[in-house]
């Protein structure tokens, strides 16, 4: 992994890649390339090629490669198009040794330890856990998200509604987990969902949901208001012009304050679960919609009933 040492490099990237936060690079950081690119020497650089910063000098930025070779690369590619390797996801890792293999440490004085840490396992596949488990040469650790504060997420219950807590249940969670491949788990999932989707049909009108709609559309936004939001509405405030610009911005920015305080201090969301039960709730709206024209047209004072009446069953 290298040694992070001495003075680096800040970079931040352009508003078009404002994914990417600001960045410090010292030499002997691992960092990540995002976009394919040719170099000198026949050298070509992919999305996912990792590298070790080494230096700038005058707006050029040496990297290391893997195999030893080094390339130079522009402030822009550095600011735009890398970001730090110190983590990765799953489907990015495929492929990938983390250490030295057995064989080349007998060819090679230099080698290093695999070591690899994995976030939450009990919520993956078998596919993607055969992955995870499979990419160190020397030791795995996982790290389970399990917290009697988070008793509400339904993934961290016992089949009773009781918070996770033994670590025999944690392992009881991840070999279920892993005796299930992701394609039977996501038609499992798209089950559950048009079962969710019915029932909320069958049990609550069109206004109900829509009112539910836009309460959880409001819980929501509210759960993604960040410091940054805050500090755009108080700046909006600053460069008001005139009094009936700034009471509006003034207004807008109380009503962020209020909505970041409630999400803080309320109930937590989680924002997966949230998206999902958002896209279900419009869902079954679209069919109460349905429904009602259905029903309207098949009303006999409704002009177009003698139509549908008219029409072939199947």
């Amino acid at each position: 992994m290298g040694v992070v040492t001495g003075t680096g490099v800040v970079v931040s990237a352009s508003d078009k890649h404002d994914g990417l936060v600001e960045r410090e690079y010292l030499p002997g950081e691992q960092i990540r390339c995002l976009k394919k690119q040719s170099w000198k020497d026949n050298i070509t650089t992919y999305n996912g090629t990792e590298a070790t910063y080494v230096g700038s000098n005058r707006g050029r930025h040496t990297l290391k490669l893997a195999d030893g070779r080094e390339i130079v690369v522009t402030t822009d590619y550095l600011s735009n198009h890398t970001d730090y390797s110190y983590a990765s996801t799953i489907h990015s890792s495929q492929g990938r040794t983390v250490g030295t293999a057995a064989r080349a440490r007998r060819e090679d004085t230099e080698s290093t330890t695999g070591r690899c840490f994995i976030l939450a396992p009990e919520a993956l596949a078998l596919e993607a856990a055969h992955v995870a488990l499979s990419r160190a040469t020397d030791t795995t650790t996982l790290y389970s998200y399990v917290s009697s504060e988070d008793a509400d997420d339904s993934h961290l219950m016992d089949s009773a509604g009781n918070p996770i807590t033994e670590d025999k249940d944690v392992q009881k969670m991840m070999a279920r987990a892993w005796s299930e491949s992701g394609e039977a788990r996501a038609g499992v999932g798209e089950q559950k969902s048009n079962e969710r989707v019915w029932e909320m049909v069958r049990s609550s009108t069109r206004t109900e949901l829509e009112v539910s709609r836009d309460a959880l559309a409001r819980q929501l936004k509210a759960s993604l208001i960040t410091r940054d939001t805050l500090a755009d509405a108080r700046q909006q405030v600053a460069e008001a012009s005139t009094p009936t610009e700034q009471a509006k911005a003034q207004e807008h920015r109380r009503a962020l304050v209020v909505s970041a305080w409630q999400a803080r201090h309320g109930k937590r969301i989680d924002l997966v679960d949230a998206r999902q039960s958002l896209a279900e709730i419009d869902q079954a709206v679209s069919l109460q919609r349905k429904l009602e024209v259905r029903n309207l047209m098949l009303t006999p004072t409704h002009p177009s009933a003698e139509i549908v009446g008219n029409l072939p069953t199947t």
